[in-house]
């Protein structure tokens, strides 16, 4: 057969969550996740890190209740990424395949991080719940970027496309309405 279990390879990590419950006033919770994946190629004598070995993962999300009707909340998440998965190298603002490698799962996407925020009011009468609300997804714009499948020149190795942006801000405006 041409194909072969020979990996072996351990996860280890940790984490913790905080919470705070009230039906007024402020709510949330705030978590964070140390985490590691590694693994070893028994035919290549190889180890590298795991596709999705993410180190630090931290994630905070708040709703404040100014009154039964309106409410604010925000979440906020952050990453330190996945290993871009193969082999890959970055030399100034190019990236290659390849050779100028130093291993398999070496380079590194970008650390992640987003703010959303939004805003509820809420009308009720007989049966009937109309929600309207104001939110916006991150918020400060930041450029994320995630792992794409790129174009490599054969000549020089340069890869092309290795990167892909995620989510812009999007802003928008909404009507719930429950019968």
């Amino acid at each position: 057969s041409h194909y072969m279990n020979a990996l072996d390879g351990h996860a280890r990590g940790l984490e913790w969550l905080v919470q705070r419950q009230s039906p007024n006033g402020f709510s949330g919770w705030a978590s964070y996740a140390l985490g590691f994946a590694r693994y070893h190629d028994r035919t290549t004598g190889e180890s590298f890190w795991g596709d999705f070995d993410q180190r630090h993962t931290v994630n905070l999300y708040g709703i404040y209740r100014l009154s039964d009707r309106l409410s604010v909340s925000a979440r906020f998440r952050a990453g330190s990424n996945f290993p871009t998965t193969g082999y890959w190298a970055s030399q100034g603002d190019l990236d290659y395949a390849g050779e100028l490698s130093a291993g398999r799962n070496t380079l590194r996407v970008a650390p992640y991080s987003r703010l959303d925020a939004r805003a509820n009011r809420t009308f009720t009468w007989d049966r009937k719940r109309l929600t309207l609300f104001l939110e916006a997804i991150n918020v400060y714009n930041r450029t994320n970027v995630r792992s794409a499948l790129p174009s490599v020149n054969r000549r020089t190795f340069e890869a092309t496309g290795l990167f892909e942006p995620m989510v812009p801000l999007i802003p928008s405006v909404g009507i719930l309405l429950e019968f």
